[in-house]
């Protein structure tokens, strides 16, 4: 057998004893922080799934400095929201705002604790409205900043300047060459849908269409003579047997509104 130290030692020697301590495998307890913030009065918490992914246990620490224990009420990788609850009453709370109303250029706030040294406040605009594909957040409907977001900013609140949530930050992965200089956050419609399903379910149950869709082109709204617009989805596919062929769509359709609201494109 292979000998597990560099060297000999006497026999006898207290020296083999305490090598064999020190080589001696151990556990380690790894620990991450993260921002988040409160959204009701009885203390429900949003925050980042990357950030308490694979925890064991959770802890808050509030703005006065105490600390909380936290349950995770659920979470959902794929639009990277997990919500926490504390037990504590009469909390002071941010409303979340209608991030569709969000506009290019629209003057904003960012807020988060990196690295539990404390409150830090940054100001930006909005950069784009409808980014998808950045860093950890899968869904197609992200807002993008001018500001960079570390990730002990992840998980708190982008502010209107009413004070309002219009999203939460998340941190962007370095290897996309479109975050460079700029920071995203996940818009409150996302928010609220996924906090409801969250509370309701533990889980975000999502629906499905049964549909391949393709943007709108100008070239395929002239080929369809579509005249009014040139922004909606064309459906190149409609899977047999789906929840979208009973409820009649078809191969070729086009989608433009769906419950009075204009559908720009393909996501």
């Amino acid at each position: 057998t292979s000998n597990p130290f560099p060297f000999q030692f006497p026999p006898g020697s207290p020296l083999e004893d305490m090598f064999k301590e020190f080589n001696r495998p151990t556990e380690r307890k790894a620990t991450a922080l993260g921002s988040g913030f409160i959204i009701s009065t009885d203390g429900t918490i949003l925050t980042n799934h990357h950030i308490i992914k694979n925890a064991h246990s959770l802890m808050v620490t509030l703005s006065d400095n105490t600390s909380h224990k936290a349950t995770l009420i659920g979470s959902d990788p794929e639009t990277n929201i997990a919500l926490l609850k504390i037990k504590s009453k009469s909390l002071p709370y941010f409303e979340l705002a209608n991030s569709d109303r969000v506009q290019v250029g629209e003057l904003v706030i960012a807020l988060g604790n990196p690295f539990g040294i404390g409150p830090q406040f940054t100001t930006g605009v909005i950069s784009g409205t409808s980014r998808h594909n950045i860093g950890v957040i899968t869904s197609r409907h992200v807002l993008q900043t001018n500001m960079i977001i570390t990730p002990g900013n992840s998980g708190g609140p982008l502010l209107n300047i009413n004070g309002d949530v219009i999203g939460m930050n998340t941190a962007i992965s370095a290897r996309s060459d479109d975050s460079q200089g700029s920071g995203s956050a996940i818009p409150s419609h996302i928010l609220q849908t996924v906090i409801t399903s969250l509370q309701q379910h533990g889980q975000v149950l999502r629906s499905y269409l049964g549909v391949h869709v393709q943007n709108l082109t100008p070239q395929i709204a002239t080929a369809f003579d579509i005249k009014n617009t040139q922004k909606g989805a064309l459906i190149r596919q409609v899977i047999p047997q789906s929840p979208a062929e009973r409820a009649g769509l078809k191969n070729g359709d086009i989608i433009i509104s769906f419950n009075q609201k204009p559908i720009d494109s393909d996501s």
